[in-house]
């Protein structure tokens, strides 16, 4: 069973699945042919950057290797509607210290200074432990903290993802492509009053804005490659989405794809999303690759779904 936002699939009639440098392309271009006619829903993973890099792909490999893209077509679905007991407590904890992280901070801030990246964005692994019976019901648990329109649980036989991320990094209307990257973050307030306040805040801080169009700067470029000439256009700047639990500023991109441009070439030009690395696109991710002390995998990578009637 798989689920993505309010839909449950089950009964895959066909999986899709790439392991390394030569499988994505032949994989990609099988996902865009049964998207005519089928149901996907899948993932590929952060490290499949390299693919597009003309590098050999490093993933994490425990005994079974991990698929760098993984899709299953489906013909139909039916609603999903979660366990309103589910009840699963949990236990966190970093999966690296404190001096580990600041010393990371302080290696940014230099590449910073030096001129070797404007922005990045570091992450690091946390450990997450629960009693629940099984993984359903940590996302049913989840989901009622956390619903967005891409929620997804994704279970096959290498591993079981529970996302909530409420970021959309593209979707495709006919030949045109819509991005809505996420930079600058507030929590929610209290009161009403101070809610309205803090989102006030983040519409109008220095620093949030320049991350935000930072970002937007670096999608209208990687949309310039695959768009037709004059289309890539900023609908809407420094936008605040509202979530149960915090404020997030978007902006919208949009653009025209070019006649002969496939779903491989689509990846290859904008792949991974500028907001979950930082800019300049490449260097940045040098920077990443070697700070970080963990693989991202899925995290930072993409879930895909994709409809036969849109």
């Amino acid at each position: 069973m798989q689920i993505y936002s309010d839909m449950c699939f089950e009964n895959p009639i066909e999986t899709v699945i790439a392991f390394d440098n030569g499988s994505l392309k032949h994989a990609l271009n099988k996902v865009e042919t049964l998207s005519k006619k089928y149901y996907l829903l899948g993932y590929i993973r952060y490290e499949a950057k390299d693919v597009f890099l003309n590098k050999p792909v490093k993933t994490a490999q425990p005994p079974t290797p991990l698929p760098i893209l993984y899709f299953e077509a489906y013909e139909n679905f039916k609603p999903y509607h979660r366990d309103e007991n589910a009840c699963a407590l949990f236990e966190s904890k970093p999966c690296i210290s404190f001096d580990e992280y600041k010393k990371a901070i302080e290696t940014i801030k230099d590449h910073i200074a030096q001129g070797n990246t404007y922005e990045v964005n570091y992450t690091c692994d946390w450990l997450v432990t629960t009693k629940a019976k099984n993984d359903k019901e940590v996302y049913d648990t989840l989901l009622k903290q956390q619903t967005t329109p891409y929620n997804a649980y994704i279970k096959n036989r290498y591993e079981t993802l529970l996302s909530f991320s409420p970021e959309l990094f593209f979707k495709l209307e006919g030949r045109k492509i819509i991005t809505k990257p996420m930079k600058g973050t507030i929590k929610r307030g209290k009161t009403k009053q101070e809610d309205e306040k803090n989102i006030e805040f983040l519409k109008n801080d220095i620093k949030n804005r320049a991350e935000n169009v930072m970002i937007v700067d670096l999608l209208r470029n990687d949309l310039g490659k695959i768009a037709k000439t004059g289309t890539v256009k900023v609908p809407s700047l420094f936008d605040i989405e509202t979530h149960k639990t915090l404020h997030q500023m978007t902006s919208t991109i949009t653009a025209e794809l070019r006649e002969d441009i496939s779903f491989y070439d689509i990846f290859e030009a904008i792949f991974p999303c500028g907001s979950i690395t930082g800019a300049p696109k490449i260097s940045t991710m040098e920077i990443i690759d070697r700070t970080e002390t963990g693989k991202r995998n899925i995290y930072c990578g993409v879930i895909g779904f994709i409809s036969p009637e849109k």
